[in-house]
This record gives C-alpha cells, structure tokens and sequence, in this order.
C-alpha cells in the first residue's frame, strides 16, 4: 500500500443525490476513438494521486474538513 493505512470500506444504505449509485467504467472505448493507450501501472497511478494529494493537503482541507 502507497499509504500504508487500510481504509474501512462499508455500505452506506442511504447517501447523497449526488452520488452515483452504480459506476462502471471501460477504456475500450476510449482506447479506440482516441488511439489511447494505458502508460503507468495502477502502483504508479495510486502513488502520483497520494503525492499530489499530499502536497496539497490545505487546499483539500477547504473541502473535507467541515
């Protein structure tokens, strides 16, 4: 783990309008209109949102510390 702490994951049976009930996603689609393809393996994906997190950690406090 990039963190090193485990998150607690549980259902919620009741949550916000704006939440997604169900969310799938699939770059297939992207990859062929897009010509895309996949560069960094998910370690490195997680471990760039952690650092970029990390270092702007006042900014986000402005949304998540209430």
């Amino acid at each position: 783990m990039v963190t090193k702490k485990k998150p607690k994951i549980q259902k919620i049976k009741k949550t916000s309008i704006y939440d997604i009930p169900y969310f799938k996603t699939c770059n297939k689609e992207v990859m062929k209109y897009y010509n895309w393809k996949v560069t960094k393996n998910l370690y490195d994906i997680i471990n760039d949102i952690y650092i970029w997190q990390k270092n702007n950690i006042n900014t986000l406090k402005q949304y998540f510390n209430k």
